[in-house]
This record gives structure tokens, C-alpha cells and sequence, in this order.
């Protein structure tokens, strides 16, 4: 009986050995077969660590995906990730969101993508010759440092790193000839360069998006801007913040379609649509829509785009403020016809179109006077109505007073 039970702990033993063998997740510290490409996978409180050994190209190496509730570092080592000039299809029916991109971090996943070789940082995640899907793609949160991402498709719409989730780009290079970064969740560029070397946006912003000092974004391209910010599927408007970063190019260097952008130390704005606020070193354009200014914050009719959320347009930015009696409005481009403005209202005109105020053209600049009387300025008798005429009475009463003061002479 001893000698069976030995017998049966020895192969289920033996059968959990395999299991661990067949499984990288199980080895710590130790050089093992990733798919073919030999790794260095270490484990420390739940966080994985996984670094390339040698350039895995082509398809001998597997695309690598994060699942929910992984924390992964991949650390490139110096070296190169290509992904299939085929690929692996993804579990899902959306084709344009990630499938057979050369990592894929699903919802609920994190990872960290860096180079901790010496010297020049030489590790890339690149596009492989022929393919047409995405390097990387971002459901859940990512981290870029130090790191150079390649995409060589000239295809609309297909970015180099797509973001649906939370993505921070710390340093490194992404670069290609379609959009280097599409996001369309919450994304930070705090270092780093985004280059682009085709005929998009070096970035593409759909989403919640901040550039900050301390990255670049470049564009060969002259046929569109470096920087879009827009919404074209869903209702939320778009928000992006610009502070302090280097954007340059041959055109524009931040285009809004809608939504909103604060934008710092951007030489070059072009205004499509949405609210955009700019500082003294902006030198702005605009389409062909009503273009109204407020401060230093620029407002823009896109009728292409006027089903999304909470976005305030000019029309809607001068409807709100002509009740106002101390506010003032440039209408820098278009035409407008104003009725109901309040007394002290005041309107300025730079562009050419013909604008009108309460049914006063403005040549140059117009303040609604007071005796205008508009039916919003009316003021109201806050005399209780009794259907009695109070003066009436009042005379009546002064009269019999009066009376009564000759008749008590009188007597005297």
C-alpha cells in the first residue's frame, strides 16, 4: 500500500514538474524559450519581468498580450520585436482596435515597456515589412520609456501606438509614416519624440490628451498639422493640453476640429472648430466657419461636427454672453445677426462678414446703449396690482385732508 502511494506521489510529482516546465510564468531568474526566442523572466511582488535575449523578428516570436490583472515589464534589452507580417487575430469583432499588432495590453492589464541595456538604447518594437496592423495597442495601461516604436504602413487611420486605456510616454522614439499615436482614451507625452514621416498626424487626439515640457512632436508632412484634435465616433468632446512641449513642422502645428485645447508655446494654430485658448505666441488660421474671440480663447462653428457633447461652438459662446452687459465678443470671421443683446453688450468686428447687433450694424466695434429698451432689458412696474389706482387715492386722501384742516379754522 506504501509502496503504491509512493508510486502515485511520485507521478503527480512528475506531472506538476511538466506543468511548470511547459509554463514560462513559473520560472524565476532563469534564461527560458519565449515562443522560440529565449528570455530572462524574474518575478518580485507580482510584477513579471521579461527580457529579450536576442532580436525576435519575423515570425519565429509570438505577439506578446497582457491579460487583466498582469503587471508586466518587458524589457527590450537592446534588442528588436517585430511583430508577424500576418499575425495572430484577436478575440475581437472591432478589426480597426488591435488585431495582430506585436503587443496587445488587454483591459485590466499593465505594462511597462523600457531599455535597460547600456550605452545607446538600441531596443525597438517594430512593424514588420508588409504589415498593416498596429506595433502596439493599449486597452488597459501602458508605460513607454526609453524605447524606439516603428511603423512603416501608409494607411489612413492605422496608428503605430493606438491608446484605449491610460498610456504615458515617458521617453524613447515613435516614429512612422502613418499616425505615431491615436488616442482615444486618457493619454500623458511628458518626454520623448514623436515623429512623423508620411502624410498624417504625428498625433492624433479623440481623446483626454496632455503634452508637456520636455517632449517633441515633428512632422515632415505639408499636408496636414502635426497635432489633431477631434472626435469623429461618440458624443464625448475631445480635451488637449499643450504646455511648453516642441512642435514643429512645415504646417500647422496644432489643428482643432472640436472639442477643447489650452495651448502653450505652440507657434502655429489652426482652428477648424471647438474652443481653443492660445498665448502671445500663437499665430492662429481658421476654416470657414464663425470664428468669435473671448480673452485669449478662440471659438469656432464646425457644422461637420455639431453632435458632440458638451462642445461650445461660437453660436453657442455668443448666445450665452450677450446677456451679459459687461462682456465683450470679437468676431474675428463669419457672419452674425444678434437680437436681445443686454445694455453695455459689446461687440467688435475684425473680418468682413456683415454683423449685426439688436438690428445695428457694426462697422468697427458697438456697445448696446441703454435706451435701446430691448424686451430682455425691460424694466418691470414691481407695483403690487391691486385694481386700485394708488395715485388716485392718495390725492383723494390728501384732498379730504385738507378739507378737514379749513373746516377746524373755520369753527375756531
Amino acid at each position: 500500500m506504501r509502496k503504491t502511494r509512493s508510486i502515485i506521489m511520485l507521478l503527480l510529482s512528475f506531472v506538476v514538474l511538466l506543468l511548470l516546465t511547459s509554463n514560462v510564468s513559473a520560472f524565476d531568474g532563469t534564461t527560458q524559450t519565449w515562443n522560440g526566442c529565449p528570455i530572462t523572466r524574474t518575478e518580485n511582488n507580482n510584477v513579471v519581468t521579461w527580457q529579450l535575449n536576442r532580436d525576435a523578428i519575423g515570425d519565429t516570436c509570438m505577439d506578446l498580450e497582457v491579460h487583466e490583472g498582469q503587471t508586466v515589464i518587458l524589457d527590450l534589452n537592446g534588442h528588436t520585436l517585430q511583430n508577424y507580417s500576418d499575425g495572430q487575430k484577436h478575440e475581437k469583432e472591432d478589426t480597426e482596435r488591435g488585431q495582430c499588432s506585436t503587443i496587445w495590453v488587454k483591459q485590466g492589464g499593465t505594462l511597462t515597456i523600457k531599455d535597460t541595456s547600456t550605452g545607446e538604447k538600441k531596443g525597438k518594437i517594430e512593424q514588420a515589412t508588409g504589415s498593416t496592423n498596429v506595433p502596439v495597442v493599449n486597452d488597459g495601461t501602458l508605460v513607454i520609456e526609453d524605447v524606439t516604436i516603428t511603423g512603416i504602413t501608409k494607411k489612413d487611420n492605422v496608428g503605430v501606438v493606438v491608446n484605449n486605456g491610460d498610456l504615458t510616454i515617458k521617453s524613447g522614439t515613435i516614429t512612422g509614416s502613418n499616425e505615431c499615436v491615436q488616442n482615444f482614451g486618457t493619454a500623458t507625452i511628458s518626454g520623448g519624440e514623436i515623429k512623423e514621416t508620411g502624410d498624417f498626424f504625428a498625433v492624433r487626439n479623440e481623446g483626454t490628451m496632455t503634452i508637456a515640457e520636455g517632449a517633441k512632436v515633428e512632422s515632415t508632412s505639408t499636408k496636414t498639422s502635426i497635432v489633431g484634435n477631434m472626435k469623429v465616433n461618440g458624443k464625448e468632446e475631445p480635451s488637449l493640453t499643450v504646455s511648453g512641449a516642441t512642435i514643429t513642422g512645415a504646417t500647422a502645428g496644432v489643428v482643432n476640429y472640436n472639442g477643447e485645447a489650452n495651448l502653450t508655446g505652440v507657434d502655429k494654430v489652426h482652428l477648424n472648430g471647438g474652443k481653443v485658448t492660445v498665448d502671445e505666441k500663437s499665430t492662429v488660421t481658421y476654416g470657414s466657419g464663425l470664428v468669435v474671440k473671448v480673452g485669449d480663447t478662440y471659438y469656432a462653428d464646425n457644422e461637420e461636427t455639431t453632435d458632440i457633447k458638451g462642445e461650445t461652438s461660437a453660436t453657442d459662446i455668443v448666445k450665452e454672453l450677450k446677456k451679459n452687459g459687461k462682456a465683450k465678443v470679437t468676431v474675428v470671421q463669419g457672419e452674425l445677426a444678434l437680437t436681445g443683446a443686454a445694455t453695455g453688450f459689446t461687440v467688435e468686428k475684425l473680418g468682413e462678414g456683415k454683423v449685426t447687433v439688436n438690428g445695428v450694424e457694426v462697422i468697427n466695434k458697438y456697445t448696446v446703449p441703454a435706451q435701446e429698451n430691448n424686451e430682455e432689458e425691460e424694466e418691470q412696474d414691481d407695483t403690487p396690482n391691486t385694481g386700485i389706482d394708488v395715485y388716485a387715492v392718495a390725492g383723494a386722501i390728501l384732498l379730504v385732508s385738507a378739507l378737514g384742516v379749513v373746516v377746524l379754522n373755520k369753527r375756531k
